[in-house]
């Protein structure tokens, strides 16, 4: 744990419960530089839900930042802050991300599933109902 407060970017990615993302903020918060950026990479809980369990000094530096599988392949990476997100750190991580890792970033609003989950959603349940009015077997 004391290897994180030398870390600039600590990205939390366990499971999708809200008492699991809890517990390990409040294990790891006590180590967290007061300069670094603490973001989640979860796919579906509210980043505000998430932003609620923290430490209030830790809130301005958290947001979501979620990777799509395979992140070494997949581009698209999404942005989520909350209402006390600064600014400025959704600049830095857009910047990291698209200048070092070659990313591509939309800035997402909190709502569940954030942007690509619920358009590759329906893109895949129009893509099932087509099928099915083609008499195309799955």
């Amino acid at each position: 744990m004391s290897l994180l407060s030398d870390c600039d970017l600590i990205i939390e990615a366990v499971a999708e419960r809200l008492a699991i993302k809890e517990s390990v903020y409040n294990k790891i918060a006590p180590y967290i530089a007061d300069n670094a950026y603490l973001v989640s990479n979860t796919s579906g809980l509210s980043i505000h839900s998430l932003s609620d369990v923290l430490p209030e000094k830790l809130r301005p530096r958290f947001c979501g930042l979620h990777f799509f599988n395979p992140p070494r392949y997949m581009v698209l990476t999404e942005l989520i802050p909350h209402a006390l997100t600064h600014e400025s750190m959704l600049d830095d991580l857009e910047s990291f991300l698209t200048t070092c890792l070659g990313k591509g970033v939309i800035r997402a609003f909190d709502t569940p599933n954030f942007i690509a989950n619920r358009i590759g959603v329906f893109s895949l349940l129009a893509m099932m109902h087509r099928a099915m009015a083609l008499n195309i077997p799955f």
